[in-house]
């Protein structure tokens, strides 16, 4: 049974489905909380999803919650609510997600099967306790504008050519890095996918939340085996690259030796690409032994996108342009539109359907680069620090996040505002 099939007659209110583990959920003994709780949880979800949020947030604050949106990676005000209802919404949500709504001292994870207006959702529930009750945290992804291929992420043809080159050894490490909701996952998959499957054996024996790859082979090898078991099977059925779990202080040395027979892909959580070089180095105990496997590492850095329907050239100042370093015949570039109130002189949203006044829709990720060619890989063994690296990657022209983010404003992709916001941050 639908979670709501009696309270479906409103078209653009959200649908639950289920919980994303499979697991029933028995609706009826939780009669009470679903009068109170699911249209309150209906409504605080239907309005997330018709403002486009990738993610919500309701946090108790004494007797009331705060509700915070985030837009494309941008924090807005969802608006407060009583402490009562927020506990209401965040049980409800619980039962639906198939987690325990009795729990509330210990971290809880679930999801949610979902349709609003046509589309199909993926709910990602995560209830953390606080001093106040249960902080509730919301990963809202729609299945429809999941980023599939390396150029929506933001890969180059050159960035693409340059994985495809490194993997062609058929042996080695090529790292993903990056912090937390940089978009790190999404650079992991799509440097996956800048690999040519049909010259290639492509393997994964990482989790992937059941997200599958075309032309990329899931292995689960045997009852028992871990990673180094897993690899040496994969390289016997003659594996030519494979994607790794998250690289952790453990797995590294199993990583490097395994990496001499099959190139290694998987993410590496660092502040930047020149970091997760020098940490893998230290968790493999040499520098030299793993300047040895280690072909490159990358960074994405997520930047708005501007919306193509509202979006608004204007001509800069030539002087302006050779401050930035953008390129010398750039006549034309684009901005947030601005509609100003003439009796305010406040700036205003315009009105647009598409991205509902902000201006921007949806974001691609600047990537930064550190490969190790030969004068970066002497930087590194001998020791240089990861701004050394980054230096010495620069001097080599490999792309770094203010070269990429000028590139994506001359391109009309973004603006200068934007590129100066992310770089603030």
């Amino acid at each position: 049974m639908a979670a709501d099939e009696d309270f479906d007659d409103d078209y653009d209110t959200v649908l639950f489905q289920g919980a994303l583990s499979g697991e029933e959920t028995d609706l009826g003994a939780h009669a009470k909380l679903v009068r109170v709780g699911l249209p309150r949880a209906k409504d605080l979800v239907s309005d997330a999803l018709q403002r486009r949020a990738e993610k919500l947030r309701l946090e108790p604050k004494g007797s009331a919650a705060q509700v915070a949106l985030y837009v494309d990676g941008q924090a807005f005000s969802g608006g407060r609510m009583s402490a009562k209802e927020a506990m209401a919404i965040t049980q409800m949500l619980k039962v639906l997600a198939a987690m325990d709504p009795r729990e509330r001292t210990a971290p809880q994870s679930g999801g949610i099967k979902a349709e609003y207006v046509e589309t199909d959702y993926e709910i990602f529930v995560e209830t953390t306790p606080t001093r106040g009750g249960e902080r509730l945290v919301l990963k809202l992804v729609n299945q429809l504008a999941r980023v599939d291929t390396p150029s929506e992420a933001g890969f180059t043809e050159e960035l693409k050519e340059l994985i495809r080159e490194e993997s062609a050894t058929k042996n080695g490490v090529l790292l993903i890095s990056g912090p937390p909701e940089s978009g790190v996952s999404t650079a992991a998959i799509a440097t996956l996918r800048s690999i040519d499957a049909y010259l290639f054996n492509i393997f994964n024996v990482a989790d992937l939340g059941g997200r599958e790859i075309i032309h990329v082979t899931n292995f689960e090898g045997e009852e028992g085996d871990g990673l180094e078991q897993k690899l040496a099977r994969v390289i016997r059925k003659e594996a030519d690259v494979c994607f790794v779990d998250p690289i952790t202080e453990q797995t590294a040395p199993i990583v490097y030796e395994s990496s001499e027979d099959i190139c290694l892909l998987g993410e590496l959580p660092a502040p930047s690409a020149a970091d997760s070089l020098v940490q893998f180095a230290h968790w493999v105990g040499s520098r030299a032994q793993a300047a040895e496997r280690l072909r490159m590492a990358l960074a994405p850095k997520l930047i708005r996108r501007l919306c193509t329907e509202c979006r608004e050239a204007y001509r800069p100042n030539p002087k302006l342009v050779a401050k930035v370093g953008l390129p010398p015949e750039t006549t034309v570039l684009y901005r947030q539109p601005k509609e100003i109130d003439e009796e305010t002189g406040q700036q205003m949203p315009v009105d647009c359907q598409m991205c509902g006044g902000l201006g921007y829709y949806g974001r691609i990720a600047m990537i930064e680069l550190c490969r190790l060619t030969d004068p970066v890989k002497q930087v590194f063994v001998d020791g240089g620090t990861p701004a050394d690296l980054k230096a010495a990657a620069r001097e080599d022209g490999q792309p770094t996040f203010r070269s990429e983010g000028v590139r994506l404003v001359a391109e009309g992709v973004t603006s200068l505002e934007e590129l100066q916001r992310a770089f603030r941050k």
